[in-house]
């Protein structure tokens, strides 16, 4: 079975390893909870390698093969009034296909929506009940 997950740059920097269509993972993902929103139209699994899921929110680790991968990149904008800084803005991300993933790309998206190919019998992470999970 196929699944959907996102992961943050930023996580893959900090805690990731370098991966690429059709090699091997496990990753401890999370459901994405009710209400919330993504950079894309709602993946169901979101990727946790920093451990930052709070307590009693069920996460496991899920096995997969990547078959899949696009760069998230969000718009960014200048601060008038501040110049030199630059924040993300309005509108919607640019996915960009990619065949590998590395660690700590300065210049790389700024998120990674990632397909996974996992065991049709793989136990995977259900959402809390109500509209917001902890």
């Amino acid at each position: 079975m196929r699944i959907d997950v996102e992961l943050a740059e930023w996580e893959q920097s900090c805690c990731g390893a370098p991966f690429g269509i059709g090699d091997s993972v496990v990753w401890i993902v999370r459901a994405v909870e009710p209400g919330t929103t993504s950079a894309v139209s709602a993946p169901p699994f979101v990727a946790d390698l920093h451990g930052q899921t709070a307590d009693g929110v069920p996460c496991l680790p899920v096995p997969g093969v990547v078959v899949g991968i696009a760069g998230i990149a969000w718009p960014r904008g200048r601060v008038p009034s501040s110049p030199g800084r630059v924040v993300r803005s309005e509108g919607p991300p640019r996915l960009t296909t990619l065949t590998r993933v590395r660690v700590g790309d300065p210049d790389g998206p700024d998120a990674f929506l990632v397909a996974l190919e996992v065991p049709d019998d793989a136990e995977l992470p259900v959402p809390l009940p109500g509209p917001r999970a902890p």
